[in-house]
């Protein structure tokens, strides 16, 4: 195997092994406390909030003067999606038995609660108003859908990372996966080669 592609190889695998490090396990466990508290979310309500989600941390950036709460919780959203593969994994919304379920709930939350205490703020603009309601008409219609995280609270003193070990059990998160591998690999060799 030529240097290159050995080192696309090892650079896949090592991506690979670090998403699988802490929070293997199924969390539903008591949080560290060490954060602010993020209520929970119920499954249903996860599609609405990702379809939402970029506006609504727009928003919250616009957002001032913004207490450290505020900001932390709009950093757990933004970090627990990066963690969670930027929302880009198959199935990661919409199936429970997704290694990306439950760090989609995580950022999810954390955006529905960064549009809750924007809407609670007295001085908050029409914009905000019109998301909110529009947010809360599209939740019940999309109804009260539980899974087994749909009751978990979130802190953001707690990353929430993928359950890798669950990864080999979900087939269209392992396609997504291998498929990545593939193409990374491909590239390096057409690199190599050029």
């Amino acid at each position: 195997m030529c240097p290159a592609l050995r080192r696309a190889v090892m650079l896949a695998l090592l991506t690979l092994l670090a998403m699988t490090s802490p929070g293997e396990a199924h969390r539903l466990t008591q949080s560290s406390g060490g954060g602010v508290m993020i209520p929970s979310l119920y499954h249903g309500q996860m599609e609405v909030i990702s379809r939402h989600y970029d506006e609504i941390l727009r928003l919250a950036q616009l957002h001032r003067p913004a207490s450290e709460d505020f900001r932390r919780i709009e950093n757990y959203a933004i970090i627990q999606k990066a963690w969670c593969g930027w929302g880009l994994m198959p199935g990661a919304i919409t199936d429970e038995n997704s290694p990306f379920n439950e760090c989609s709930h995580a950022y999810l939350a954390a955006a529905r609660e960064l549009l809750s205490q924007l809407r609670a703020d007295p001085a908050a603009s029409a914009e905000v108003i019109s998301l909110a309601n529009a947010v809360d008409q599209e939740m019940l219609l999309a109804g009260a859908v539980v899974c087994g995280y749909s009751g978990e609270s979130f802190d953001t003193a707690d990353h929430i990372t993928p359950h890798m070990s669950l990864l080999f059990f979900h087939w269209p998160t392992l396609i997504a996966l291998a498929g990545a591998i593939a193409v990374a690999v491909a590239l390096s060799a057409v690199i190599v080669l050029a």
